[in-house]
């Protein structure tokens, strides 16, 4: 390049034309060297310009940022050195030679940008590629990923749809087992049910056609020994009942003396001896007491006996229901009738016949025809009884013929009222517990019922211990 292109250079200093020729070349030197970077970093700056933006990493990203800061400063300094040559054409200086070699630096400079922007620029493609060939190995990835995902959500969809189906079948298996099996339940309980009812009821039969055997035997074997035994023991039975009776009247005179003379009633004394005398002797002496099974009296019909055996063994029942608590036949027994007679507190209690509930009958077949007279209800004390409640209250005695129906029905009522339960034994009472009620216009009867209407408030049962009936004979034994 010739230095006639520029203008002269011009200088207010006063130096050697050597000097200034020095001084000359190294601006030069200089001015292109900073004009050779200059190209380089705009020629850099158009590239990045006119280039699609691409992702960088941060030591690229700060190396731009870097080299976009000192193209601003070189750009500055650039136009201040354009300023200066500016200023140093108008001035009249030449360049020379040094310029050409300035500018020579500038091209090799520019070669060597040149090769280096060749350089970024592939490894700007390079990290293209790169990137490229990354994201569609990220894309295939995820595809394939995407598509196991899809073949697992599938098979286990069928999976599913399979276990259901298996669940559903094991379900309705198990629904149909839980139904035969309650059905083979049910059936089974139903069968176990009727062999049971069916055991119950064969037992039941069984023990009562044993009882019954049994009762009818042991009562056959009773009726033939008493039969056999009774002409020959009546006699003797009487006389021991009588010489007994007669030992406790003398005792009970002697107590009853002493017991007036005690309270020194001397004005009334033989009247009261004559009174408990008359009381003792009608109780005791001269009359025949018909309901006594010792005197040819027998248990016909009766209503229903307590159940106090119930719900117990075989052997048990057979105990207990010989018991003469369950027994009708304590009621027509000459031991009861005695006790309850002499007042012999402790061998009477509980000697009764335990009648269910507050009402019910007993039916006595008499051995003579009778014109009945009188009626004596027997009781224990009240002093001694644990509870009185089941003590009789309202009665009624009827009596009837054999063959002899009326219109009114068979019986006929001979007398009816209350028995009492009363206190003690008083002056005009010695025994309250044993009461009298007189009949009057009794017609012909063989045989007697005795009604309890009513009892003192219990309602489970009525006891009965005795009652004496006593009256007219009028022919010799009915034949049976």
């Amino acid at each position: 390049m010739s230095s006639s292109h520029f203008p002269a250079w011009t200088s207010s200093s006063t130096v050697t034309p050597a000097e200034d020729s020095k001084n000359k070349n190294k601006d030069y030197i200089a001015l292109g060297a900073l004009a050779a970077v200059l190209l380089v970093i705009a020629a850099f700056a158009m590239s990045s310009g006119s280039k699609p933006a691409i992702s960088m990493d941060a030591d690229t990203h700060k190396l731009v940022s870097d080299m976009n800061k000192r193209f601003e400063e070189m750009k500055t300094m650039y136009n201040e050195n354009v300023g200066l040559l500016k200023t140093a054409k108008q001035n009249g200086q030449v360049i020379d030679k040094n310029f050409d070699e300035a500018l020579s630096g500038i091209k090799s400079t520019m070669a060597k940008t040149e090769e280096s922007m060749k350089k970024i620029s592939e490894s700007q493609r390079n990290f293209e590629s790169v990137k490229t060939e990354l994201s569609s190995d990220i894309q295939k990835l995820r595809k394939y990923m995407l598509d196991q995902i899809e073949e697992q959500k599938k098979s286990s969809e069928a999976k599913t749809a399979d276990l259901e189906k298996s669940l559903s079948k094991l379900r309705e298996k198990a629904e149909k087992m839980l139904s035969d099996a309650e059905s083979l339940n049910s059936r089974l309980l139903q069968s176990l049910e009727t062999a049971k009812t069916e055991i119950d009821s064969k037992m039941q039969k069984e023990v009562n056609s044993l009882l019954a055997t049994e009762r009818k035997a042991i009562e056959k074997k009773i009726s033939e020994a008493s039969q056999s035994m009774l002409v020959a023991a009546k006699s003797e039975i009487l006389a021991m009942a009588i010489s007994k009776m007669n030992e406790e009247l003398n005792e009970k005179i002697k107590q009853a003396v002493a017991q007036l003379v005690k309270q020194r009633q001397s004005d009334d004394l033989e009247k009261q001896i004559k009174h408990v005398l008359r009381a003792l002797f009608q109780e005791r002496i001269g009359r025949i007491d018909w309901l006594l099974e010792v005197n040819g009296a027998s248990i016909t019909n009766h209503s229903e006996t307590f159940p106090a055996c119930k719900n117990t063994s075989v052997f048990s029942y057979l105990k207990c229901s010989t018991s003469q608590q369950l027994n009708p036949k304590t009621f027509i027994h000459s031991d009861v009738a005695g006790l309850s007679m002499i007042d012999s507190p402790s061998m009477m209690l509980g000697n009764c016949w335990a009648m269910s509930g507050s009402q019910g009958f007993v039916e006595i077949r008499l051995s003579k025809l009778l014109r009945v007279t009188e009626a004596v209800i027997q009781h224990i004390p009240k002093r001694i009884s644990p509870d009185i409640r089941s003590a009789p209250r309202g009665f009624r005695i009827l009596g009837s013929l054999s063959g002899a129906e009326t219109e009114e029905g068979s019986f006929k009522v001979l007398v009816e009222g209350e028995y009492e339960v009363r206190e003690d034994a008083s002056e005009e009472e010695l025994l309250p517990h044993v009461q009298t009620f007189a009949v009057k216009n009794s017609p012909l009867v063989d045989t007697i019922r005795y009604e309890i209407l009513s009892n003192q408030g219990k309602q489970e049962f009525t006891c009965l211990y005795h009652m004496r009936l006593h009256g007219e004979e009028a022919t010799p034994m009915v034949s049976s």
